[in-house]
């Protein structure tokens, strides 16, 4: 495959963020580094730029990993993430998680730090909530990989659905609807 771009026959890991500390992107490569050394050797893409980014692709010697810098097109990132057998998402500082909703609606499981909203963002077969370490993160990539892909797919885009913008604005005006300010009357 040509420099940064996976043929569809190779797996592979995706990482789709900024790279900085908060977002944990050593971690996912550390993660890799011990798959490697645990003689399950998996390719890693990185989708993103930032400070880390040299640290990292020095980091990343030995190891089958692609940096592909910022991915500023929607349909790009989309084949991506669709293509990926995981993608890795385990900041745990995470409120939301666009990552992990967008990587489901593509049908592709997730990776998330048991501390992040990405993890009620899952459902069973959309991936794991592990704690944001390279250990943990290693097993569950292992463990994902391992699954019947084209079952965790369907669980994923299936799970998906539930966060559609329309849905997620039905959800937020039913909160809107039940919230009343102190002193205020009801609406009759």
């Amino acid at each position: 495959a040509a420099a940064g771009r996976p043929s569809d026959d190779e797996p592979y890991v995706l990482f789709a963020g900024r790279l900085s500390s908060e977002k944990r992107p050593d971690v996912v490569l550390d993660a890799v580094r011990l798959l490697a050394e645990q003689g399950r050797p998996v390719r890693l893409l990185v989708a993103g730029s930032g400070p880390m980014q040299e640290r990292l692709e020095r980091d990343s010697t030995g190891l089958d990993v692609r940096f592909l810098g910022h991915v500023g097109d929607r349909l790009r990132l989309a084949s991506l993430m669709a293509r990926a057998s995981v993608v890795a998402a385990p900041s745990p500082f995470e409120t939301f998680g666009l990552t992990v909703a967008e990587a489901m609606s593509c049908g592709t499981p997730v990776v998330v730090a048991d501390t992040s909203g990405g993890v009620e963002l899952l459902a069973e077969g959309c991936g794991l909530a592990v704690p944001p370490f390279a250990t943990e993160v290693a097993r569950a990539i292992d463990e994902l990989l391992r699954r019947d892909l084209s079952v965790t797919r369907a669980a994923c885009v299936v799970r998906s659905a539930a966060f559609s913008w329309d849905e997620s604005a039905r959800r937020m005006l039913d909160v809107f609807a039940r919230v009343r300010v102190p002193g205020e009357v009801a609406a009759a």
